[in-house]
């Protein structure tokens, strides 16, 4: 058998069915739907793929934790493997707002290119990576618990281009590790007052 068909079928088992790592559910979501408009800002549901979800409660209002959110600039605070962000557009986040990300990735450093593609303060933000061989695509959504609560659900995938098809499923292990140990500390930078504090 080929390294190529053997890598295929290492990838078609990880994708089986639906497991837990460490507090980030892994879904794999099948469906016909075989093209995606490019404007689209994120349709998990119908694109057949390994989707990382997790949710987390937080007692901040919606519209701070959005606001929190919305600095594009300060995800490292709370995102370990993220080196830096720079926004590369001028104003405040919007569709169309891009970021240059330095992050630390299996095999190394490597930017990470990305653009907003939704923007609907204080409900949900999408973004989609423009470049390289592994490109994040994702969802962010915040809904209201009540006027001092709200629960954050962060919905990625991260897709490989070229040799990227290769190292995917090590990434993808990587951010289902990371992804609930980040959310916890964006929880708590919130809830202790210091995400406020850095900000003013």
């Amino acid at each position: 058998m080929s390294l190529a068909r053997r890598l295929r079928g290492a990838e078609t088992l990880s994708r089986v069915g639906r497991g837990t790592r460490r507090g980030a559910t892994i879904h794999v979501l099948r469906n016909a739907a075989t093209w995606i408009p490019p404007d689209d800002d994120l349709s998990l549901a119908t694109r057949g793929r390994t989707v990382i979800k997790h949710t987390i409660e937080i007692n901040r209002p919606a519209e701070e934790v959005f606001a929190y959110l919305d600095q594009l600039d300060r995800h490292s605070e709370w995102q370990s493997s993220l080196v830096s962000a720079n926004v590369e557009t001028d104003g405040p986040t919007r569709v169309g707002t891009r970021v240059l990300e330095r992050r630390k990735v299996p095999g190394g450093t490597r930017d990470i290119p990305y653009e907003i593609t939704a923007h609907e303060p204080p409900r949900k933000a999408s973004f989609r990576g423009t470049a390289g061989p592994i490109r994040p695509v994702g969802t962010v959504t915040v809904d209201a618990v009540d006027e001092s609560r709200s629960r954050m659900t962060l919905e990625l995938e991260l897709e490989g281009h070229g040799i990227g098809k290769l190292f995917a499923i090590f990434a993808r292990r990587q951010a289902a590790r990371e992804v609930p140990e980040s959310n916890e500390k964006f929880k708590q930078l919130l809830e202790t007052g210091a995400a406020t504090t850095a900000s003013g």
